[in-house]
């Protein structure tokens, strides 16, 4: 004889009824579903809150020790859960029947990132900001063309290692790091430095997956022809008088100075471009950026039109080498010259 049994029909057994039964099952008309946590699996910082639900159940049984729970144990669940360290949440639904039938268990691991006692305001608009981003071994590492100390050229290469956490990063020419959106973490990147020459500063922070940014990270680097100055100080009968001469260092001698054999960059295309002008880069030979052999010869050219073309020319003094003299120039000296063999 076939006897009802909560809306299911059973024949005579022997042995013991399962029953557990997973999501989407339904006992009683009333469909068995595993809780469901607010928040999702992951890596969060600082303390979160979480809610369980699970639709028409009698009760929800949880745990945070990593054990599975069920309808007779396990801590009932009544209000929001508050996650304040790494965890592993664990639950199940009840539903009100004689053999108080449970649900599948639903896991959810909270991961909690510490945070340390600096704080930031950069980035986040006046906001305090935690620190937690580990350094690499030997500290973050952030340079401007592999650590230069000048360059001709506005378009430079970033070195960066902002170490194994690092998922973004943000670079400013500057230290503003204001309104600036985040990008995707890389060893290195084109740059372009801001124009005018002088001194310039490029800044960077780097992020970790839940967030945490690292102190700002800077480099500097001279943009353009920087000239240097001497200063010599005599003190006669108790006067100090002193006189500064300021001299403009060559933009050749300057750009030769920045590059090396085998290097392909744009200082190195200025260098062939203004050795060409001179007339000591072959003619027909195109403007590469790539410093060969054709480059070298025609530095080696050059020095040694330096060193031929001292500061005498027979009878005349030159105010300085042939090579760097303006077509205006050079006929002034040839007159000086004519003027001075007429005269001896």
């Amino acid at each position: 004889m076939l006897m009802p049994l909560g809306g299911i029909f059973a024949s005579e057994f022997t042995g013991n009824l399962n029953s557990g039964l997973s999501n989407s099952s339904t006992i009683n008309g009333v469909a068995v579903v595993s809780p469901t946590a607010s928040l999702a699996t992951g890596t969060y910082s600082g303390s979160q809150t979480v809610t369980l639900t699970a639709a028409e159940s009698h009760s929800i049984r949880y745990t945070l020790t990593g054990t599975d729970p069920t309808c007779s144990s396990g801590s009932v669940y009544s209000s929001s859960l508050t996650i304040s360290s790494t965890t592993t949440l664990k639950a199940v639904s009840c539903y009100d029947t004689d053999d108080h039938v449970a649900s599948s268990v639903s896991t959810y691991t909270y991961t909690i990132s510490s945070s340390s006692s600096g704080s930031s305001s950069g980035g986040g608009g006046g906001s305090s900001v935690s620190y937690t981003l580990a350094a690499p071994t030997g500290g973050f590492i952030f340079k401007i063309n592999n650590g230069d100390a000048s360059t001709l050229s506005q378009n430079v290469t970033l070195t960066i290692n902002g170490g194994t956490e690092a998922k973004k990063m943000v670079i400013v020419n500057g230290s503003n790091f204001t309104s600036v959106g985040q990008e995707t973490y890389a060893t290195t990147k084109q740059w372009t430095l801001s124009s005018g020459n002088g001194t310039k500063q490029v800044c960077a922070m780097f992020y970790n997956q839940a967030g945490y940014h690292s102190d700002p990270v800077c480099a500097t680097i001279i943009l353009g022809t920087a000239p240097t100055t001497s200063t010599t100080t005599q003190t006669n009968t108790g006067t100090t008088t002193t006189t500064t001469t300021t001299t403009s260092t060559s933009r050749i001698d300057q750009l030769i100075s920045l590059t090396k054999l085998g290097e392909r960059s744009d200082n190195v295309k200025e260098l062939q471009q203004a050795l060409k002008d001179k007339g000591f880069f072959p003619a027909g030979t195109a403007v590469t950026g790539y410093y060969g052999s054709v480059t070298a010869s025609a530095v080696a050219k050059y020095k040694a039109s330096l060193v031929s073309s001292n500061l005498t020319l027979g009878p005349i003094t030159l105010d300085k080498p042939l090579s760097e003299m303006t077509t205006e120039e050079l006929m002034s000296t040839l007159l000086r010259l004519i003027i001075a063999l007429k005269s001896n």
